[in-house]
């Protein structure tokens, strides 16, 4: 029966994998349980434009980002400040199936070509685009062929705020979208699907008062009305009003900038424990593997 314990053990080894990339995927869904506050955020060093197509290694070696590409220690680009001097993107990511973060960056000048943005995500997966200050750039974020992305926590100013393209299970929410002269915020409804607000109903602090609701992203040119005073907007924000049928993009719209509400998010997974799994799996493993060792 000895020849069974390594199945046993391989069975174990990929039930954790999955474990961690669920929990990835929550923690990407929930922002990481993060507070964001655009107005503290921390610089470190000065870049040119980042280019990454599927080279993480290389990326790694030159100092630009950290990590391992994995669920759990992904790869992680952050604190930099970027002046795309009016040519290009200034982060693009091409054909990449890691597991990514673009974190605390302040982003500036992209080109003015029609799909210039300070951050553009190409045929690329796994992403998260979090807590970034956006300014002045032809798109905030673009995405194209993406997959699993979320997006929250950025400021976008001066810019149209974001545009998505043939992508699936992309979550957009706690963002500012301020258009500026440009007073198209977003193109949504090009063969995508997205979703506007949290996938969860989450606690926030708005005005002094405590609230517990979905949370969608602040756009700037918004004029609905929110009689209760939860800092939601009571009426869904809708996009390209030309179409037969209109599309609504949010239904959750924040009232002011993102800075004003305050999330209060437990730390952990939202309906888990990761000392609780990796506690189970590990105690799970050693009863097997004694258990098969008594039986040889």
């Amino acid at each position: 029966m000895d020849h069974k314990l390594p199945r046993i053990i391989s069975i174990l080894t990929v039930g954790f994998t999955i474990i961690i990339v669920s929990m990835h995927t929550n923690l990407m869904e929930s922002g990481y349980n993060s507070t964001f506050k655009n107005n503290e955020l921390r610089i470190s060093s000065i870049s040119s434009r980042i280019h990454i197509n599927n080279n993480w290694t290389d990326t790694k070696a030159a100092g630009i980002c950290t990590g391992e590409g994995t669920a759990s220690n992904q790869y992680i680009i952050k604190d930099w400040m970027i002046d795309g001097e009016n040519t290009g993107s200034c982060i693009l990511i091409e054909n990449s199936s890691a597991f990514f973060i673009i974190k605390n960056c302040s982003i500036t000048n992209s080109g003015e070509g029609f799909f210039d943005s300070a951050i553009k995500i190409y045929n690329s997966k796994y992403g998260l685009i979090i807590n970034n200050f956006l300014y002045d750039n032809r798109i905030g974020i673009y995405l194209e062929g993406c997959n699993d992305t979320v997006v929250t926590g950025n400021d976008c100013d001066q810019c149209i705020g974001i545009q998505i393209f043939a992508s699936n299970n992309i979550t957009v929410f706690y963002n500012n979208f301020v258009s500026g002269p440009i007073l198209v915020i977003d193109f949504s409804y090009y063969n995508s699907t997205i979703q506007w607000n949290s996938n969860q109903r989450l606690s926030y602090s708005y005005n002094g008062q405590t609230f517990n609701s979905y949370i969608g992203n602040y756009f700037e040119d918004y004029d609905g009305q929110d009689a209760n005073n939860n800092g939601i907007g009571d009426n869904p924000l809708v996009i390209d009003p030309h179409k037969p049928t209109p599309l609504i993009v949010d239904s959750y719209v924040l009232m002011e900038p993102i800075e004003n509400y305050q999330l209060n998010v437990a730390g952990g997974i939202s309906g888990y424990n990761l000392l609780f799994f990796i506690l189970v799996l590990c105690v799970s493993s050693l009863l097997l593997i004694n258990k098969f060792k008594k039986k040889l």
